[in-house]
């Protein structure tokens, strides 16, 4: 089986000039970073200390907000690196994600999200990132990521309890990458 993803509707959107692998900030799970690392990266090639304002987070769900690792006036959360030309450094002209079935959870599950009643929804405002949400309903969508409704929410579950029980990992790798600047 290939490592490579590149779904119909992606190869659609990344010639169009969007993309949620452009531009986007991609937040990691400590676990994304350890299986990442497995992989034979190193955290320098593919993390960065993502630096938000407080306008910019204050309105999510207080388990995400909580997670951010919070340093002089700026709050920081492990984002995926962007290559030279924007787009993520694992994204591969022609071939999709390098990172195949080993992409971050945020990755696996976008552009969906779980709301507070726990339905799997479109993530709000994604229509900019993405063409899915605009062209399909959400089973549609589902369907044309791969993915389906369970699976989804075991990866929402996945970023929310990383969010909540590992923030000393957080902030150890986040505190590490500010000291050498990255």
């Amino acid at each position: 089986m290939s490592n490579e993803v590149y779904f119909d509707i992606c190869k659609t959107c990344v010639t169009q000039g969007g993309s949620c692998c452009r531009g986007n900030s991609v937040p990691l799970t400590v676990s994304d970073v350890d299986r990442i690392r497995a992989l034979g990266h190193n955290l320098t090639d593919f993390v960065i200390a993502g630096e938000y304002g407080w306008k910019y987070i204050k309105d999510f769900e207080s388990w995400w907000v909580e997670s951010f690792f919070s340093h002089g006036e700026y709050f920081y959360k492990m984002n995926m690196k962007p290559g030279q030309d924007g787009y993520c450094v694992f994204l591969a002209d022609g071939k999709g994600c390098t990172l195949g079935h080993h992409r971050p959870a945020v990755c696996r599950l976008y552009p969906f999200w779980v709301d507070e009643a726990g339905c799997v929804v479109y993530e709000p405002g994604e229509e900019e990132s993405c063409l899915i949400p605009g062209a399909c309903t959400v089973e549609q969508g589902l369907n044309r990521i791969g993915e389906d409704r369970e699976s989804v929410r075991r990866l929402y579950d996945e970023i929310r309890n990383d969010c909540v029980n590992c923030r000393d990992r957080h902030t150890e790798i986040l505190a590490s990458l500010l000291k050498t600047g990255r």
